[in-house]
């Protein structure tokens, strides 16, 4: 059984808290950006988007920082793969208001290049539409033979994975939000009392801690 552990963070940021895991016998991947870039268990990072087109992040950038400028506390990450503009330590109703009229913008601008939109958690996040985690998932249950495969997510990006038509797929929404995921758990409490379940059952039968399948 394998872990994949799919995020639209840096690779810095699932290095600092997953890398450790990362090993041949525990069968875990981690997956950047979205599916940009990618570890196989006991390997180096590699991107998977090497042909993506980008040059559209020269268009987009201006209106994230007009925003900035508009909206005190707000800041843009740009990734490899996408730009993110962030609200979290913004006033949060003007936050909120400024975030919905910036998708709104965007999404008149966008019609004609390769990207997608996402509002998630005190975000606005603009990709590539040629990466996201439904299409490492899919790969994934392509390339292996499965009996079952467990997909867990709680936030909007995570949609293109629970939208995959695919029996083998369990797909669990975490947190409130319309989802097309089959089944929610009500918080991240109730995610990790499940992984405690996984975890004792293991050491009971000397499975590593992290040999399961699931998808975060």
């Amino acid at each position: 059984m394998d872990i994949v552990i799919i995020s639209g963070r840096p690779t810095s940021f699932l290095e600092l808290h997953f890398g450790k895991y990362s090993k041949p016998e525990l069968n875990i991947s981690l997956v950047a950006e979205h599916g940009f870039q990618m570890k196989k268990p006991g390997g180096s990072w590699e991107t998977t988007g090497k042909n993506i087109t980008m040059d559209w992040k020269e268009k987009i950038l201006p209106y994230l920082e007009l925003y900035v400028q508009t909206t005190p506390g707000s800041f843009v990450e740009e990734k490899r793969s996408a730009i993110v503009w962030h609200y979290r330590k913004a006033e949060p109703e003007l936050g909120q208001k400024r975030a919905t009229d910036l998708v709104g913008q965007l999404s008149e601008f966008v019609n004609n290049l390769p990207i997608e939109i996402h509002h998630g958690k005190k975000i606005v996040e603009v990709s590539s539409i040629e990466t996201n985690k439904g299409q490492i998932v899919n790969d994934f249950l392509q390339k292996h033979e499965y009996t079952a495969a467990l997909c867990v997510g709680d936030d909007s990006t995570d949609e293109t994975m629970f939208r995959l038509q695919n029996k083998l797929l369990i797909k669990i929404k975490v947190g409130d939000g319309d989802t097309q995921a089959a089944y929610r758990w009500s918080s991240h409490h109730t995610a990790l009392d499940f992984l405690n379940c996984i975890h004792k059952y293991d050491e009971s039968y000397n499975i590593p801690t992290w040999n399961i399948s699931n998808s975060l």
